[in-house]
């Protein structure tokens, strides 16, 4: 009667597990293969090999038949049957995450990227079957204070843009919760709740490769907490009040590859402090108070190969002029010039 059973519910285990299998394949799709050999042909392996054994040896007189496979099997189904309905668990908390988000007033996007199968999985439900979305842009329009957050039910997040009229020092702080993010932008021209106070919160993301800040209200002072981000390749001040006098402190995050100085309070003194970042390779100035003189000391920096100038800074009144810019790809024949 027992062996009765325990085949019943095997079968009913294995029809279930066909469509769990399916599922994963469609999601996950190297991890079928996984789940098929621990969940299936290794208890087999095992069973053989332990009947081979005991056959080899008289003394071990174990007994293996139907009774001992069907019970492997309905224990690996029960365990796969408990991993799915954590994804599901996963994915509802995720999806309510983003709903409450969107009801609050803000504009989401979200951007597929191919990726392990143990990220956001609801996702690839909703752009593929292999994408997994880590990158997440949030565009406020009238959301309240605090909805980010909602963000925090999304610790998967590596990518994060936020920006908007709305957006204050006690959403950053939020923001800094996030330990996973790689990639963050902050505001936008009419961020002006945005102050030092805000920027010190993000000293926390020791993982952040790539920041961009754009706020009126973000000074030299806000730009000193961010002197310990070391890990930081890419930085990028645009509509801020940042001065030369922050300059020392940007000269101290030594990875920096890219360095965006879009602030008319950035002269040509601070061009001469740039050759303290061995690793710089792209300089955006547009926007910056720089002239020919500034354009001497960037020449000095040989490993830089890309920079952006705009149109409007160049003109023979100056404060750039095309006898500068050609002086300057004289001495940097593989500089690109970008606007």
């Amino acid at each position: 009667m027992f062996l009765k059973a325990l085949f019943a519910i095997a079968i009913a285990e294995g029809i279930g597990l066909a469509y769990l299998l399916i599922w994963y394949a469609r999601l996950m799709g190297w991890l079928v293969p996984m789940a098929m050999v621990f969940g299936l042909i290794l208890p087999l392996l095992a069973e053989w090999k332990v009947r081979s054994l005991a056959l080899r040896f008289a003394q071990c007189r174990f007994r293996f038949g139907l009774r001992s496979l069907l019970t492997t099997f309905a224990i690996a189904s029960v365990f796969l049957w408990f991993t799915t309905f954590a994804i599901h668990g996963l994915k509802y908390r995720e999806r309510r995450a983003v709903r409450n988000l969107e009801a609050a007033g803000a504009e989401i996007d979200f951007v597929g990227m191919t990726s392990s199968w143990s990220e956001s999985i609801w996702m690839a439900l909703m752009l593929g079957s292999d994408s997994k979305v880590r990158q997440f842009h949030v565009r406020y329009r009238d959301v309240a204070p605090g909805t980010l957050q909602l963000l925090l039910q999304l610790p998967e997040v590596v990518d994060l843009r936020v920006g908007g009229s709305r957006l204050s020092d006690s959403d950053l702080r939020i923001i800094s919760q996030l330990q996973n993010l790689r990639r963050l932008s902050v505001g936008n021209w009419n961020s002006t709740q945005i102050s030092d106070n805000g920027v010190k919160w993000l000293s926390s993301l020791s993982n952040l490769h790539h920041l961009h800040l754009n706020a009126p209200g973000i000074t030299d002072a806000g730009i000193e907490h961010l002197s310990g981000l070391s890990n930081l390749q890419s930085l990028s001040l645009t509509n801020t009040g940042v001065t030369d006098a922050a300059l020392p402190q940007i000269c101290r995050l030594r990875s920096l590859r890219t360095l965006g100085l879009m602030a008319p309070g950035i002269t040509n003194t601070s061009m001469s402090k740039l050759q303290s970042l061995p690793e710089l390779l792209a300089l955006d100035i547009r926007g910056a108070s720089i002239s020919d003189a500034g354009l001497d000391d960037i020449a000095k920096c040989e490993h830089i190969n890309t920079l952006y100038i705009s149109k409007s800074q160049v003109s023979k009144s100056g404060p750039i002029t095309p006898k500068g810019v050609q002086e300057l790809r004289r001495r940097l024949p593989d500089l690109r010039i970008r606007n």
